[in-house]
């Protein structure tokens, strides 16, 4: 990869970013929550369940099916990827963040 299409892809992730990253920083978490949650789109709103389930582990499984037919490597790095990003996740929702609030409790 040039040094050039490196900056390119940082300077477009940077300008994607900035948005979130100002409304973050200027919003209080309550306001901020409303108004992200306030946007709705019938097919989006049927679709994004579906999607947060597949990435449960189908969309893991099925992709270290396909590497294992290619290489066994591939399989064992995608597994080790997967299983230490789950452990981690679980560290810091048990650990780090305990008593954090969920965004179902801003509805309560």
């Amino acid at each position: 990869m040039s040094e050039r299409s490196l900056r390119t892809f940082l300077l477009v992730g940077l300008a994607m970013a900035l948005p979130a990253l100002v409304a973050v920083w200027r919003m209080d978490r309550f306001t901020l929550h409303l108004t992200v949650n306030n946007v709705h789109n019938a097919l989006l709103d049927a679709l994004f369940p579906v999607i947060t389930a597949m990435a449960n582990g189908w969309v893991p499984v099925g992709l270290s099916v396909v590497l294992l037919a290619f290489s066994w490597r591939s399989f064992l790095m995608m597994g080790l990827c997967t299983g230490l990003s789950a452990i981690l996740v679980q560290f810091l929702k048990q650990v780090v963040f305990p008593g954090h609030d969920r965004p179902s409790m801003f509805l309560d």
